[in-house]
């Protein structure tokens, strides 16, 4: 489905779906960005959905989420792709490189193709060629590493939000988060100033994430509770119970990859260990 077709199939669920909610107050200052993508290093991720575009793309391959990419900042990036890397790689190889490691471990990162949810592996690649290679001079294995690097919570503050302002339930609907380094950056286009944000749970059959209870976070200061440790455990682990050191019922085999880290009460030495195994898994 085509970007224009998402954005029909959003306008007219929201045309549905508005009940005339009355404006939340405006008085507090926007923060962050328009439309331009925020210069930041941060792991990306579409909370799936059934009302926004990418939401509905990632719906068809989870009901929970996916894996945008890693974005790197613009520093030092070119666009000249005839550069060689340090090890004297080309980017045909390393994009080669990329696409064999990705094509074993897309589909247990839930990083899709939003134009074909099931397809592996172009989509990924480029996304490779643009955030690992041109701008960060990363080799396949390094941005491999950035894009499953999940047992360091403590230094994965939110720094990108994107949202759609809902006006059956008058909040903002959280679309795409982004945990890494550097100050929040939110899209504040489509949402309503001062409305909270909301991540949709199993009171919205048709709409929310099945299995967890619809989360609502201040628009102020959002990154308070909607922290990689709560997206983590929340969300992702309830798709991927190894990323959280589950154990994990294979057809040939059983996974155990560290210590439950439950309600998050483990150190972070445990939480690095249980990433490592989970690494182990992945191949």
């Amino acid at each position: 489905m085509k970007k224009s077709s998402f954005g029909l199939v959003f306008l007219s669920v929201l045309t549905t779906l508005d009940t005339g909610c009355s404006a939340t107050p405006s008085n507090i200052p926007p923060v962050g960005r328009g439309g331009e993508p925020p210069n930041l290093d941060s792991l990306v991720f579409w909370v799936s959905n059934g009302l926004e575009p990418y939401g509905i793309a990632c719906r068809k391959y989870s009901r929970v989420y996916c894996l945008e990419s890693y974005r790197t900042r613009k520093v030092g990036y070119s666009s000249e792709l005839n550069t060689t890397l340090q090890n004297g790689m080309v980017p045909s190889a390393t994009k080669a490189w990329f696409s064999v490691l990705i094509k074993e471990r897309w589909d247990i990162i839930n990083m899709i193709d939003p134009t074909g949810p099931a397809l592996c592996c172009e989509e990924q690649s480029q996304k490779y060629l643009l955030y690992g290679y041109l701008r960060a001079r990363m080799d396949p294995e390094q941005y491999m590493d950035k894009l499953t690097e999940y047992w360091d919570e403590d230094n994965k503050p939110l720094n990108i939000l994107s949202a759609r302002y809902v006006p059956m339930i008058c909040m903002n609907l959280v679309v795409e988060v982004g945990f890494g380094p550097g100050q929040l950056s939110r899209n504040i286009m489509a949402v309503v100033v001062g409305a909270p944000y909301v991540i949709l749970g199993q009171e919205y059959a048709d709409y929310g994430i099945p299995g967890i209870e619809s989360a609502i976070f201040d628009y102020i200061n959002p990154g308070q509770n909607l922290t990689f440790h709560w997206f983590k455990h929340n969300i992702m682990c309830k798709e991927h119970p190894w990323i959280c050191g589950h154990v994990v019922q294979q057809p040939s085999q059983n996974y155990e990859v560290g210590e439950s880290s439950g309600t998050g009460g483990n150190k972070k030495s445990q939480r690095k260990n249980s990433s490592k195994k989970g690494k182990e898994k992945m191949g």
